[in-house]
């Protein structure tokens, strides 16, 4: 009987310290993100950064597209630094994120600039 009512006090216990866990470090959402290459050359190397997870934008032909999804981790923005085949580097800052929330945007490399433009969600 005693160690019966042991068992049910660690279970509580338990669940109060999971819930609290969830309740303190909620899990991610999620930023689905496309990038353009709007930027009239190749990109010969790059990156886009979103809350400390960068993803390579390596070899993406002038016109091309790629998707990625990314965990939203907490309040961060996009960061992307190219390099195009004639050697000029394009980067910056563009939009905001925060957890609790989805998010799916495009970020356009232009000659001088990275733009931001929404996409229609889910």
């Amino acid at each position: 009987m005693r160690s019966a009512f042991r068992w049910l006090i660690f279970s509580v216990i338990f669940v109060l310290a999971l819930a609290y866990a969830r309740f303190k470090y909620p899990s991610s959402n999620l930023a689905r993100v496309t990038v353009i290459n709007q930027s009239g050359e190749r990109i010969a190397s790059g990156t886009l950064e979103l809350c400390g997870e960068r993803t390579a934008l390596d070899g993406m032909a002038n016109g091309d597209s790629k998707r990625f999804t990314l965990p939203v981790n907490g309040d961060c923005h996009y960061e992307v630094e190219v390099k195009l085949l004639s050697g000029r580097t394009v980067a910056g800052g563009v939009g905001y994120v925060t957890h609790g929330m989805s998010f799916d945007d495009a970020v356009i490399i232009q000659p001088e600039k990275i733009a931001l433009g929404r996409q229609p969600g889910p």
